[in-house]
């Protein structure tokens, strides 16, 4: 099994490979091509966007430059979603953004992360956890959503909230969150027993 289909598998990986180099500096410099389009030529970011990204829906729309260190090749944009300035993405895996999503600006998506062993991680080892934000999901200003988590559809995170792992006591979070962690803000939908258990991540 070569490095790449570890990374597909979500097992540990090299990211020196050469292979995942190459294509990954490729990836980077059409991402910084588009980062130097002009804003107002929408039909020729779209064009470039629809090559950088896994996929890149209809009707979809991005208002300016994006951060990310794959250029959004794991990332599937659904129909209709808007991602406002400065989205950041640690995209080394798979991230989907499904139709009628609301990103706000400076909002951070990641889907790579480390080992918890330091050897591990002096040797260049990491790993893929994916993200999901759900149908008609909003997500605001300045919010980080960390890998491995699952963001349920018509749900709302408030400014700059940290969404994790350890948010994730179902199969995805729901509802209406604000502050720091998390808080549970108001239930929008009915959820399971665990999930509602928690009031502060």
């Amino acid at each position: 099994m070569n490095q790449m289909e570890r990374k597909e598998k979500g097992m540990l990986y090299r990211v020196d490979d050469p292979e995942i180099r190459k294509l990954q500096n490729h990836q980077l410099v059409l991402l910084a091509d588009y980062n130097r389009m002009d804003l107002a030529d929408w039909t020729s970011r779209r064009a470039l966007l629809m090559e950088l990204f896994a996929s890149f829906g209809k009707d979809s729309f991005v208002e300016g430059r994006i951060d990310a260190n794959w250029g959004g090749y794991f990332c599937h944009v659904g129909n209709h979603v808007y991602i406002s300035f400065n989205l950041t993405m640690v995209d080394d895996g798979e991230g989907r953004i499904e139709d009628h999503a609301l990103i706000g600006p400076g909002v951070t998506l990641i889907s790579g992360s480390h080992p918890n062993d330091p050897m591990l991680r002096k040797d260049l080892w990491q790993y893929t956890d994916p993200v999901r934000i759900g149908e008609n999901a909003w997500i605001g200003a300045g919010a980080i959503v960390l890998p491995g988590v699952s963001i349920g559809r018509g749900s709302m995170f408030g400014l700059e909230v940290q969404l994790h792992i350890l948010c994730r006591m179902a199969v995805c979070l729901r509802g209406i969150h604000a502050g720091s962690f998390a808080d549970w803000v108001k239930r929008t939908s009915r959820v399971t027993a665990a999930a509602v258990s928690w009031m502060k991540c």
